[in-house]
């Protein structure tokens, strides 16, 4: 498992039984424009890369439209994939993770460029909308498995989802994980993939707690992150949760702290009350 994460990268790997052609540049581009709007072609071989016209990055020195990637098909290996991470998929079933882990060998990834500098709702509705080409583009396509979230979601969810897609990037591409801490009965709740959007991810460190009480907790944060921005900050407190749900007279408490687990990397810990345990443990 990696340490540290290259901040605001992102890609979707396509996972699929059999290897397949890349589709001509023509097709590529009818079907993206649908999505995307006005294209203009980068390279036409290889690695694709398709300038989108109505998003534009900025820069000290100007400006430039955003870029999406398409790579070729190419071997894909789970057993690449640590037992950390293979752990962690909680939204497909053990029948489902099984098929692909043992039926899909082959990966097509897409992936942009310069889009770290859109405002998150931009590069989110960005990414949602070139993963809708994908899916038309590639229907031979079993699961996507999301970087740097590392979180898996067959296809067919995708393709059926009806969410508005400048909100599908939170259920589609930020992970919920949960850990038990070994010979102790403390638990970590944390999400990975926020930081695509340069904003923070959430950590929980607690005892004797329904861990879906955090990971409740953790998406409603993560979606009012994304639409007020960055704004909680050191000491300052959230709702907290009982049996009851949301609390207003519980106040869990926000410190910017570096997370517990691997990879390492900014994150809002919530202090959860009389359910919060301290952090002295080896990180992993």
């Amino acid at each position: 498992m990696q340490n540290s994460q290259n901040y605001g990268s992102f890609s979707m790997h396509l996972l699929m039984k059999e290897k397949i052609k890349q589709p001509s540049i023509n097709e590529i581009i009818n079907i993206a424009e649908k999505y995307l709007g006005e294209l203009e072609v980068v390279t036409k071989e290889g690695l694709i890369s398709l300038a989108v016209m109505d998003y534009m990055a900025t820069f000290e020195e100007g400006c430039a439209p955003v870029q999406v990637l398409l790579s070729d098909c190419e071997d894909w290996d789970a057993n690449n994939l640590d037992i950390m991470i293979k752990s962690q998929l909680w939204n497909c079933s053990d029948e489902d993770k099984e098929k692909v882990f043992k039926n899909c060998k082959y990966q097509i990834v897409g992936m942009d460029i310069l889009g770290r500098s859109l405002h998150p709702h931009n590069r989110a509705k960005l990414l949602m909308s070139y993963l809708n080409v994908l899916m038309d583009l590639f229907p031979q396509c079993e699961a996507v498995l999301f970087s740097p979230s590392l979180k898996m979601i067959m296809a067919d969810q995708i393709r059926n989802c009806e969410m508005p897609i400048k909100y599908r990037f939170i259920e589609f591409c930020v992970n919920f994980r949960f850990f038990n801490i070994e010979n102790t009965t403390n638990k970590v709740v944390d999400t990975l993939g926020m930081n695509t959007l340069f904003l923070p991810d959430i950590q929980y460190y607690f005892h004797d707690m329904d861990p879906n009480w955090a990971i409740n907790h953790a998406y409603n944060i993560c979606e009012y992150l994304f639409d007020k921005g960055p704004i909680l900050k050191n000491g300052e407190n959230v709702c907290g949760v009982s049996d009851q749900g949301f609390d207003k007279e519980l106040h869990w408490r926000c410190t910017e702290e570096t997370s517990i687990l691997a990879p390492e990397r900014p994150v809002i810990n919530i202090h959860t009350g009389q359910y919060a345990t301290g952090n002295k443990f080896n990180k992993c």
